[in-house]
C-alpha cells in the first residue's frame, strides 16, 4: 500500500480553519480539497496547546467574545487532523533546524521538524517563518501563495 500524500498545518493554518482571519478562505479550501483527494493531514499535539493560547489572547484583546470561541471550539476535535506526539527524536530535529533558521525559540521549528520528518509538505500563513522553512526544506506551501483549483 503506497504512503497518502501528507501535509503538515501549522496552528495558524488550523486557526484559521475555526476563526474568521484573513485567508480564511484559502485555509478552507485547501483542507477540503486535501480530504477530497483522501490525503492525509498532521500537527504536533503542540498544536492544540498553540492555538488555545492564540485564542486565548485574542478573547483577552477583545478581538473575539467567549460565546462565539466556545462554538468555533467544538469544530476542533471534527477536523481531520492527525496530532503526532512530540518525540525526543524529533525535538532534537527542531532544535537542528531552529539552529539552522537563526531561531531564538523551537516553537515553529516543531512544525517543520514533524514535515520533514513525515515527508510532508510544511503549510503556514507565516511568511517570515515561511522564507526562512524553504531554505531547508523545499516542500513548503505559505497559505497567502495557494491557488484554489475548482
Amino acid at each position: 500500500m503506497a504512503n497518502k500524500k501528507k501535509y503538515c498545518f501549522d496552528a495558524n493554518i488550523i486557526i484559521k480553519l475555526i476563526i474568521e482571519e484573513d485567508y480564511s478562505d484559502k485555509a478552507k479550501h485547501l483542507f477540503v480539497q486535501i480530504i477530497k483527494d483522501d490525503k492525509t493531514i498532521i500537527s504536533p499535539s503542540f498544536a492544540k496547546v498553540e492555538i488555545f493560547s492564540v485564542l486565548r489572547k485574542k478573547i483577552f484583546f477583545k478581538k473575539l467574545n467567549q460565546a462565539k470561541l466556545a462554538k468555533n471550539l467544538l469544530k476542533l476535535p471534527k477536523l481531520k487532523i492527525n496530532y503526532i506526539s512530540e518525540n525526543w527524536k524529533l525535538l532534537d530535529l527542531a532544535m537542528e533546524l531552529a539552529k539552522k533558521l537563526k531561531e531564538t525559540v523551537v516553537y515553529d521549528c516543531i512544525y517543520l521538524a514533524l514535515a520533514k520528518q513525515q515527508k510532508a509538505i510544511f503549510v503556514t500563513a507565516d511568511k517570515k517563518f515561511f522564507n526562512k522553512a524553504k531554505t531547508v526544506y523545499k516542500p513548503s506551501l505559505l497559505l497567502s501563495q495557494y491557488k484554489p483549483t475548482k
